[in-house]
Protein backbone atom coordinates (compact mmCIF):
# COMPACT_ATOMS: atom_id res chain seq x y z
CA UNK A 1 0.00 0.00 0.00
CA UNK A 2 1.70 3.13 -1.00
CA UNK A 3 -1.09 5.65 0.92
CA UNK A 4 -0.37 6.57 4.18
CA UNK A 5 -3.31 6.73 6.44
CA UNK A 6 -4.28 9.68 7.98
CA UNK A 7 -3.83 7.77 11.15
CA UNK A 8 0.19 7.34 10.18
CA UNK A 9 0.23 10.50 9.23
CA UNK A 10 -1.02 12.23 12.11
CA UNK A 11 0.74 10.23 14.49
CA UNK A 12 4.25 8.24 13.54
CA UNK A 13 4.10 9.25 10.09
CA UNK A 14 6.11 6.02 9.04
CA UNK A 15 9.25 7.76 11.09
CA UNK A 16 12.10 5.25 12.31
CA UNK A 17 12.81 4.87 16.43
CA UNK A 18 15.30 2.70 17.58
CA UNK A 19 14.98 0.85 20.67
CA UNK A 20 18.20 0.39 22.55
CA UNK A 21 17.48 -1.83 25.63
CA UNK A 22 18.65 -5.06 26.92
CA UNK A 23 15.39 -5.97 28.47
CA UNK A 24 13.40 -7.97 26.00
CA UNK A 25 10.22 -6.99 27.75
CA UNK A 26 10.82 -3.40 27.38
CA UNK A 27 11.20 -3.42 23.62
CA UNK A 28 8.06 -5.43 23.29
CA UNK A 29 6.23 -3.10 25.85
CA UNK A 30 7.87 -0.15 23.90
CA UNK A 31 7.90 -1.96 19.87
CA UNK A 32 4.08 -2.68 20.53
CA UNK A 33 2.90 0.80 21.50
CA UNK A 34 5.23 2.66 19.05
CA UNK A 35 3.82 0.12 16.15
CA UNK A 36 0.21 0.87 17.01
CA UNK A 37 0.97 4.66 16.95
CA UNK A 38 2.48 4.47 12.94
CA UNK A 39 6.11 4.15 13.53
CA UNK A 40 8.80 2.10 12.42
CA UNK A 41 10.71 0.39 15.29
CA UNK A 42 14.20 -0.97 14.94
CA UNK A 43 15.36 -2.91 18.11
CA UNK A 44 19.07 -3.79 19.41
CA UNK A 45 19.76 -5.55 22.84
CA UNK A 46 23.09 -4.39 22.81
CA UNK A 47 25.11 -0.81 22.35
CA UNK A 48 27.12 -2.54 19.66
CA UNK A 49 24.41 -3.81 17.70
CA UNK A 50 22.80 -0.32 18.15
CA UNK A 51 25.65 1.49 16.63
CA UNK A 52 26.09 -1.33 13.79
CA UNK A 53 21.95 -0.68 12.91
CA UNK A 54 23.13 3.55 13.18
CA UNK A 55 26.07 2.74 11.25
CA UNK A 56 23.60 1.78 8.51
CA UNK A 57 20.89 3.94 8.80
CA UNK A 58 19.81 6.38 10.88
CA UNK A 59 17.03 6.53 12.86
CA UNK A 60 14.44 9.13 13.64
CA UNK A 61 14.77 8.68 17.43
CA UNK A 62 16.70 6.87 19.52
CA UNK A 63 15.46 5.20 23.13
CA UNK A 64 18.37 4.01 25.25
CA UNK A 65 18.72 2.43 28.29
CA UNK A 66 21.91 3.30 30.12
CA UNK A 67 22.18 0.16 32.30
CA UNK A 68 24.41 -2.91 30.24
CA UNK A 69 26.19 -5.69 30.99
CA UNK A 70 28.92 -5.10 28.69
CA UNK A 71 28.75 -1.27 27.38
CA UNK A 72 26.93 1.43 28.89
CA UNK A 73 24.30 3.77 27.09
CA UNK A 74 26.64 6.29 27.76
CA UNK A 75 29.08 4.87 25.61
CA UNK A 76 26.55 5.50 22.47
CA UNK A 77 26.10 8.71 23.86
CA UNK A 78 29.42 9.51 23.88
CA UNK A 79 29.95 7.63 19.87
CA UNK A 80 26.94 8.45 17.72
CA UNK A 81 28.34 11.23 16.17
CA UNK A 82 31.16 8.79 14.94
CA UNK A 83 28.57 6.30 13.32
CA UNK A 84 26.17 8.63 11.41
CA UNK A 85 28.35 9.95 9.12
CA UNK A 86 30.24 13.19 8.40
CA UNK A 87 27.81 16.43 8.24
CA UNK A 88 25.14 14.71 9.50
CA UNK A 89 23.38 15.51 13.48
CA UNK A 90 22.74 12.55 15.69
CA UNK A 91 19.03 11.49 15.83
CA UNK A 92 17.12 12.89 19.33
CA UNK A 93 18.05 10.70 22.20
CA UNK A 94 15.88 9.68 24.89
CA UNK A 95 17.66 8.02 27.71
CA UNK A 96 15.67 5.42 30.24
CA UNK A 97 17.17 4.43 33.54
CA UNK A 98 16.92 3.23 36.80
CA UNK A 99 19.30 5.67 38.31
CA UNK A 100 18.26 8.70 38.53
CA UNK A 101 21.59 10.20 40.06
CA UNK A 102 21.49 13.98 39.04
CA UNK A 103 25.04 13.04 37.72
CA UNK A 104 24.02 11.05 35.68
CA UNK A 105 21.59 12.49 34.69
CA UNK A 106 23.56 15.86 33.94
CA UNK A 107 26.49 13.59 32.15
CA UNK A 108 23.77 12.01 29.51
CA UNK A 109 22.59 15.66 29.26
CA UNK A 110 25.56 16.93 28.62
CA UNK A 111 26.92 13.70 25.86
CA UNK A 112 23.35 15.07 23.63
CA UNK A 113 20.49 13.06 25.52
CA UNK A 114 17.16 15.19 24.81
CA UNK A 115 15.23 13.91 27.35
CA UNK A 116 15.58 11.24 30.69
CA UNK A 117 12.93 8.76 32.16
CA UNK A 118 13.60 7.08 34.95
CA UNK A 119 12.52 3.10 34.95
CA UNK A 120 10.26 1.79 35.75
CA UNK A 121 8.30 4.57 33.59
CA UNK A 122 4.71 4.84 31.83
CA UNK A 123 4.15 4.12 28.57
CA UNK A 124 2.40 6.59 28.02
CA UNK A 125 5.27 9.46 29.06
CA UNK A 126 7.59 7.65 26.71
CA UNK A 127 5.39 8.09 23.96
CA UNK A 128 4.43 11.45 24.86
CA UNK A 129 8.30 12.20 24.62
CA UNK A 130 8.33 10.61 21.00
CA UNK A 131 5.64 12.35 19.77
CA UNK A 132 7.34 15.86 21.32
CA UNK A 133 10.49 15.39 19.48
CA UNK A 134 9.43 14.17 16.31
CA UNK A 135 6.54 16.41 15.72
Amino acid sequence: MFMQSTKELLDGGNKMVLIVDDEDDVRLLLRKTLTKKGYQVQEAASVEKALEFVKQKVPHLIILDLGFKKASGLALLENIKDYVGEGKEPPPIVVLSGYSDPEVVNFASELGAESFIEKPFDVTQVVSQVQELLH
